[in-house]
């Protein structure tokens, strides 16, 4: 639930007032009866006092000039809904004299940034430099890394060659592998790796508990339906970061995927939920490799390469820097990729799409 703080009426004929200091700042927890901020009129000053328990986020600024009645603040139980939450039912709050030139309203459109985040900033004119200051100010925040638990015991869908493949990176990378899951496969066999094999039902039933999390190495729509039964029972995916990659310190990698040995993962590059980067392959600056994705060994890539999820580019393929590759298109053995690829396309040679992908 997202509470309105509102400036209040401090006298008969005072209808504007000055927030001259604000106690506490977006993010800080609160209570009922804690001082939010001082208020000044012409005619008095007070403390204004909290009525809620939560999170505060600020819709106003410290010497800004409002009229009572108008909300100033919101509080709320979680402060990452107050970031999301619709800020323009609000904007009574924040200046309505704003005025912003044609160069700067050409950038915001470009950019694609909402009006609103200029309200408030105690600026009457919007100019060119202010928003590119606010671009670059965005573009520099620390972006949150996305979360991947922490596991030791896995087991791997599949007592396979690929399964084993699995397994031993998963062990350079510290993990212990307890179980294959295999429904082709009779139960309390063995895999020529020495790992026990258990059919779904009866590890759902029996062992479940006894690891971590889980790693799926399939093919597109049969892995998903596979992790989906496994999340339904409370097991999450594995994600495997070989420890002879390279993963620069800005680069996000999401659970599930999967980094091989001998691959590289340049500067504030995401790689997706369930990805295969394959060894040796080079992912330069500011790709984004989508869900379910496979580059193969051998990829030539430039940088700012967006790739849907379910893409697979296979060995020896190029793309060249700043294309945009649909989801569910394959790129060829030795394929070349100048222009943007449509989704569901397969490419070979040099920018020539041969037909749709079937059977996806």
């Amino acid at each position: 639930m997202i509470n309105e703080v509102k400036l209040p009426n401090l006298g008969i004929n005072d209808n504007l007032a000055t927030i001259t200091k604000k106690k506490v700042f977006d993010g800080d927890k609160i209570k009922p009866g804690q001082i939010l901020c001082d208020i000044e009129t012409t005619k008095a000053s007070i403390e204004l006092e909290s009525k809620y328990n939560g999170f505060v986020k600020w819709l106003v600024n410290e010497n800004e000039e409002i009229e009572t009645q108008k909300i100033i603040a919101i509080v709320g139980e979680n402060f990452k809904d107050l970031e999301k939450y619709n800020t323009k039912q609000f904007l009574g709050s924040t200046n309505n004299s704003l005025r912003i030139t044609n160069s700067a309203m050409e950038l915001i459109k470009k950019h694609g940034i909402p009006e609103e985040n200029f309200l408030g900033l105690g600026i009457n004119t919007i100019r060119t430099s202010d928003v590119i200051d606010f671009i670059e100010k965005e573009e520099s925040k620390d972006t949150e890394k996305p979360f991947i638990p922490q596991m030791a015991k896995i087991a791997i869908f599949g007592a396979t060659e690929a399964g084993d493949m699995v397994a031993e990176n998963a062990i350079s990378c510290s993990l212990q592998v307890l179980y294959f899951v295999d429904d082709k496969k009779k139960s309390h066999s063995n895999s020529h790796s020495g790992i026990p094999i258990i059919q779904t039902a009866e590890f759902l039933k029996k062992f479940i508990s006894e690891v971590d999390g889980i790693f799926v190495h399939l093919q597109k729509e049969r892995k998903k339906i596979i992790l989906e039964k496994f999340e339904k029972n409370g097991l999450t995916s594995a994600t495997i970061i070989h420890p002879k990659s390279i993963v620069c310190p800005s680069a996000e990698i999401h659970q599930g995927a999967f980094i091989k040995a001998g691959a590289v993962i340049d500067s504030y590059t995401v790689i997706s939920s369930h990805a295969i980067i394959d060894n040796g392959a080079i992912i330069p600056h500011h790709c984004k490799i989508g869900e379910f994705s496979h580059i193969a060994p051998g990829v030539s890539m430039g940088g700012s390469v967006n790739i849907g999820s379910n893409v697979v580019v296979s060995m020896g393929a190029t793309i060249v820097g700043s294309v945009n590759i649909g989801s569910g298109s394959i790129i060829l053995p030795g394929a070349i990729v100048r222009s943007d690829v449509p989704p569901f396309c397969t490419v070979d040679g040099i920018d020539k799409h041969v037909g749709a992908v079937k059977n996806f």
